[in-house]
């Protein structure tokens, strides 16, 4: 408990926080009801990202594989490092995971490994870009005898996209999705408010909205096959839970 005690009181105060509020309320009564809530919080020191020391290239694929008891199914995890939101490339990277296992049936990822081979219940990539780098990594659940086959399908398609790069259409369908959906994310107060948040805390500008399609719609081929390559493709992490393997 003490330790808890003093990791609350070292990292989270007023220092650190930011407010979105969106909503039927004014102002004036805004800012009373957080002095009301927040006032007697102590600022702290301010805000600072942690020492963290960048992450070491494996240099070649690393796999581990957990047992789990009574486990039917095996989950895999294939990743990498990431990037961090504010990187140069992050709009680039944004656009190819979308392509590698989100965008209609989970991408490239999806359509390979669960509807053309039907060997996994599901298939999805996900980017963590945040003040710093996230894992990238693609996920699975398949059948514990279609371990080996999902993980090649997986690689197959993170090869591809890095030598070949998007289709025409795909990058098109890519770029109307996400200037379309931004949208429809506004349609609500909590979306408008995580939208501000997004804004305020990586140091967007007010004017992002206006230059967020313009800055998709600049998403190329090239930057799209570039972005890729920064997925080592031989130098992965695997780590596989799933039923106890035949020896």
């Amino acid at each position: 408990p003490d330790d808890l005690r003093a990791f609350h009181a070292r990292h989270v105060h007023a220092g650190v926080t930011l407010l979105a509020i969106v909503g039927d309320i004014s102002a004036g009564a805004t800012v009373e009801q957080v002095a009301k809530a927040f006032g007697a919080w102590p600022a702290g020191d301010g805000f600072k990202l942690p020492a963290l020391p960048e992450p070491r290239p494996l240099g070649r694929p690393v796999r581990r594989d957990i047992a789990v008891p009574g486990k039917s199914q095996s989950d895999l995890v294939l990743g990498a490092p990431g990037i961090r939101r504010g990187d140069p490339e992050y709009y680039a990277t944004m656009v190819t995971n979308l392509l590698l296992g989100q965008l209609g049936l989970m991408g490239r990822v999806g359509e390979n490994v669960r509807e053309r081979q039907g060997m996994a219940y599901y298939a999805f990539s996900d980017l963590r870009a945040g003040l710093l780098a996230g894992p990238w990594w693609v996920k699975a659940g398949v059948n514990p005898a279609n371990v080996e086959r999902a993980a090649e399908a997986i690689l197959h398609e993170i090869r591809t996209l890095q030598r070949d790069g998007p289709r025409v259409e795909e990058l098109a369908d890519a770029r109307t999705f996400l200037v379309g959906s931004l949208a429809v994310r506004l349609e609500t107060n909590q979306g408008v408010a995580q939208m501000l948040a997004d804004i305020e805390l990586h140091g967007l500008g007010l004017d992002y909205l206006e230059r967020y399609p313009a800055i998709i719609q600049g998403v190329g081929h090239d930057d799209i096959a570039r972005a890729m390559r920064r997925f080592p493709a031989d130098a992965y992490a695997l780590a596989v839970a799933g039923p106890e393997r035949a020896a």
